[in-house]
């Protein structure tokens, strides 16, 4: 059974996690030193597609390593922020 995407990305505050993360834009420079294991939606409408996710486990897996992702790169930035 496939996941419905459309129904988690039509989310507003799912917005900031419907690309990869663009190193280029301010604050994020240093997100794939931080993050070894980047997710976000776009990669799991792929992975979804592609009948990649084999239960509702596995994508609460990737889902659940998105937020936590998320959580500790700006938990990261607010740290090296405090410490200027």
């Amino acid at each position: 059974r496939r996941v419905k995407m459309k129904e988690v990305i039509q989310f507003r505050a799912a917005q900031i996690f419907h690309e990869p993360v663009d190193p280029a834009l301010p604050g994020c420079a240093e997100y794939y030193r931080v993050i070894l294991e980047p997710i976000d939606l776009l990669s799991m409408m792929n992975k979804n597609s592609r009948g990649e996710y084999h239960s509702i486990e596995a994508f609460k897996r990737d889902f659940d390593l998105m937020i936590s992702n998320c959580l500790e790169y700006n938990y990261v930035i607010i740290v090296e922020f405090h410490h200027l």
